[in-house]
């Protein structure tokens, strides 16, 4: 029997049932479950037939059985799956792995679970549930292919070694206006591809496929209309039980309005710097230049024919806001530089050599009371930024430590979703975030002024401006006298 799901299909909603008959072999050889439920009630309102085969009962005992995948997961893992579902309701989305016992036999599955809205009737939950069991090395591949059957509204081709399609989807031919008996036995890029595709990309995808590795892209192609429109692209190759390529599964997704509003961001950004660069040029030379004369004056002046105490002190409060004027001019072209070089090139930067450089920069010697604990060892960003940002948190936390115990830090990088959470944590002063949390990472905002510590409180306004430059967030856990945690959040490549 053919294949079906069940799934939303976003762009003209409506429910549709999708046949997948080809493609039901490759998703059967890789042992894929996949159901529905009521995301109210926990109803089954699809459940496939390879999920009843993988469990070994009738697909009629199961639809009866809420939550049925539950009584094969070990007593002792039940708490870690229900959290997963927590936060699931949650996001909207979750990503786990998870392992059944069937018939004595322990199974590892890669679970992705999706919540839709239906234009009528409760949410639905999306559940792929894929067997990484027999090769824990392809996990990543497993992971990807789990996303076929979900969204239907997405082209999916399978195509044989050599590159020739063998089948394509529905969402295939509402994308690119080609029929399945028009594309068979063609090679996508020919077809596809026209005079505005970029050359590099082109290359990049077919080195890839002749290396047999997956391929992610963003691409340029053409409607059968000669329309332009933009897909991103993940190529997969498919391997038999021998380990001989046999197939490429490709999953194309149309962000054309996406990349139509990047181009109108990209716009605004040009026109946002060169207003920059304009007031870049005015504080740097309008206002530094007759400061800087100011300065230079007061201090080539003889203070000592200031008989007059009064006229001394009105001199000495003149200069000293000179220099402040000075000062805060200087800040200001910090911020300005840092928003002009937004663009600056990306490299994978390693975390504990970044550390090591910033604990020697601070003189820091004794490392008893720092603990360091890196899941993901090194960045893809922008290498003086994020010295700079964790020098910032990590001095604050030795300078604001507490007299009252010894200074534990610690740092640590974590892979949270599609995102390299740093956070640094110490148990110093602390921040009475009641009080000063809507002005935590504002200019010249300290919270020990009454402490003889230096410092404008420019640091955590500059460490805000570096982390959404590389297009992350920063959040602040704080409690007076016991400590603070800065966690920022970087996307990953």
């Amino acid at each position: 029997m053919p294949l079906n799901f069940r799934a939303h299909d976003i762009m003209d909603e409506k429910i549709e049932y999708i046949e997948l008959s080809q493609l039901s072999k490759i998703l059967k050889s890789l042992r894929v479950m996949a159901w529905v439920q009521d995301a109210h009630d926990k109803r089954n309102l699809f459940i496939s037939e390879v999920t009843a085969e993988v469990l070994g009962k009738s697909i009629a005992l199961l639809y009866a059985e809420k939550n049925f995948i539950e009584r094969f997961i070990a007593p002792e893992d039940i708490s870690e799956y229900k959290a997963y579902e927590a936060l699931l309701h949650q996001k909207g989305f979750v990503e786990f792995d998870y392992k059944i016992t069937l018939e004595e036999e322990v199974r590892w599955f890669h679970s992705k679970r999706v919540i839709q809205y239906p234009t009528e009737g409760n949410p639905q939950i999306n559940v792929v549930d894929v067997d990484i069991t027999s090769s824990k090395q392809q996990d990543e591949t497993y992971k990807r292919i789990a996303s076929v059957p979900i969204h239907s509204h997405n082209a999916i081709i399978i195509t044989d070694k050599k590159g020739n399609i063998e089948w394509v989807n529905q969402g295939f031919e509402k994308i690119t206006g080609y029929t399945a008996e028009e594309v068979i036995g063609r090679k996508p890029g020919n077809l596809l591809q026209g005079e505005a595709t970029d050359v590099e990309t082109i290359t990049r995808i077919s080195e890839g496929l002749k290396k047999c590795e997956p391929v992610r892209e963003e691409i340029l192609n053409y409607h059968k209309s000669g329309k332009p429109y933009w897909i991103w692209i993940d190529i997969l190759p498919i391997y038999n039980e021998a380990g001989d390529l046999e197939k490429f599964i490709a999953i194309e997704v149309e962000i054309t309005e996406r990349k139509q509003q990047e181009l109108l961001r990209n716009e605004a950004i040009v026109k946002h710097n060169e207003a920059l660069r304009q007031y870049n040029y005015i504080t740097s030379h309008n206002l530094r230049a007759p400061v800087a004369n100011i300065i230079g004056l007061l201090s080539a002046f003889d203070t000592s024919e200031l008989k007059n105490p009064l006229n001394k002190e009105l001199f000495e409060a003149l200069q000293a806001s000179a220099q402040v004027l000075d000062e805060t001019l200087e800040d200001l072209n910090k911020i300005v530089e840092l928003r002009k070089n937004e663009k600056s090139t990306k490299e994978w930067v390693h975390l504990n050599d970044t550390i090591n450089k910033i604990f020697e920069s601070l003189n820091v010697k004794e490392k008893k009371h720092i603990t360091i604990e890196w899941q993901v060892e090194a960045v893809f960003t922008i290498k003086g930024y994020l010295y700079s940002i964790l020098y910032n948190l990590i001095s604050n936390a030795i300078k604001y430590s507490s007299g009252d115990r010894p200074l534990t830090l610690t740092i640590r990088s974590v892979q949270i979703g599609n995102q390299i959470c740093l956070s640094v944590q110490d148990n110093g002063l602390g921040i009475d975030l009641e009080r000063y949390g809507e002005e935590i990472f504002t200019m010249y905002k300290r919270f020990h002024s009454n402490l003889p510590i230096e410092g404008k409180g420019m640091g955590l306004q500059l460490v805000k401006s570096q982390v959404e430059t590389l297009k992350g967030k920063i959040e602040v856990e704080s409690e007076l006298n016991k400590g603070s945690c800065f966690r920022v959040y970087l996307p990953t490549v």
